[in-house]
């Protein structure tokens, strides 16, 4: 069984089919506030916490010297421009109001959800959510993105002092958002598991001082994990007054991504850069404070020149590398291509290609 509330989350919600779910919806804060307002965008590049947060480090689509990219960029940075003609950008209202998404031993009746089994998950969308997802020449992202990668590396373990191993960075190609969301996990524990248990939740408007923005609740009978609503009223940028007919719809839930990996010797040339960066460093030197959260690799990653996970299309590379690291770090979050990159680079002899 998954141990916390996140990771039954991502467990559950993996397997319904719409990308990476993150647990943490917020766009949390930034640098500007456009990238508040906006949230996740396509073209981003950054990575997914153990938190369930989205850790954006900068867009491909945005020139150097724009609002919503940091000052900072990685060397040799130049956008990549999409053009109506060349990338169609589309754009579905997916969820109604009031739609959810759950796990199979979850069922509705009115605002209660009845929970069985040992563990599950539900989303809930109370002002629906819409998909936004690049749908032409795919291609070109992924040339761009192995042209580039290995300076992203640098740039975030180097420049920024993470500690990302082998394919965890990410390029977002689509993402699904929304004004407001509840998520609920519940665990039964097995050592004490009674026979038919049920959890009851149940997710009211608790006010409406808005109409754009009501209140919502979680109200639990049974064993309930966690239980989130959102955005607080601490997180919206803006009095509700200023969205006058729509709410402003920047709560990401689950994003589409190209997780993107050096190949073997690409890889062993940036962590040799990574270890004299760090010899280079004395301990009276003050180290770098990175405006990222705090990541690690996974321990024994695979990798390859350059893989990722679209629409449940998986692209793969070149060859693999472990990097262990320091069990003190925060890892990210399981992606579902590990496994499946593993598997391949076990079964099959892949040669080397350089780009």
């Amino acid at each position: 069984m998954a141990n916390t509330g996140c990771d039954i989350y991502n467990l559950y919600m993996l397997l319904e089919g719409h990308g990476l779910p993150l647990y943490i919806p917020q766009p949390g804060t930034s640098h500007c506030d456009s990238c508040e307002r906006q949230g996740v965008s396509i073209g981003d590049v950054g990575v997914v916490t153990s938190l369930g947060n989205f850790d954006r480090f900068f867009n491909i689509c945005l020139p150097a010297g724009h609002a919503m990219n940091p000052d900072v960029l990685p060397d040799g940075f130049y956008h990549l421009d999409l053009k109506p003609a060349d990338f169609q950008v589309k754009s579905i209202y997916a969820h109604s109001s009031n739609s959810y998404i759950a796990s199979p031993s979850v069922w509705r009746t009115g605002t209660t959800f009845l929970c069985s089994e040992s563990e599950g998950a539900i989303l809930i969308m109370p002002q629906g959510a819409y998909h936004e997802d690049l749908r032409r020449n795919i291609g070109i992202i992924r040339d761009y993105a192995a042209t580039n990668l290995a300076s992203w590396y640098d740039y975030a373990n180097i420049v920024h002092g993470l500690e990302l191993g082998n394919s965890e960075i990410c390029l977002v190609i689509g993402c699904d958002k929304t004004s407001s969301w509840g998520i609920a996990t519940y665990s039964h524990c097995q050592s004490k598991h009674v026979e038919n248990e049920v959890t009851n939740l149940s997710f009211n408007v608790k006010s409406e001082d808005h109409s754009l923005y009501p209140k919502y609740v979680w109200d639990a009978d049974g064993m309930a994990k966690d239980l989130k609503v959102g955005p607080e009223d601490i997180e919206l940028l803006d009095p509700p007054e200023v969205h006058a007919r729509m709410p402003l719809q920047n709560q990401c839930t689950f994003i589409r991504s190209l997780n993107l990996a050096l190949g073997d010797k690409e890889w062993k040339q940036h962590q040799l850069k990574v270890a004299t960066s760090a010899k280079a460093q004395t301990p009276a030197q003050p180290t770098y404070k990175s405006s990222f959260t705090s990541v690690s690799g996974a321990i024994n990653s695979p990798s390859s020149n350059l893989s990722g996970d679209y629409g449940g299309q998986h692209f793969q590379g070149h060859s693999t590398l472990g990097l262990s690291v320091a069990p003190t770090q925060v890892p990210l979050v399981y992606h579902p291509a590990t496994p499946i990159i593993s598997m391949l680079l076990q079964k099959v002899t892949i040669a080397q290609c350089t780009n």
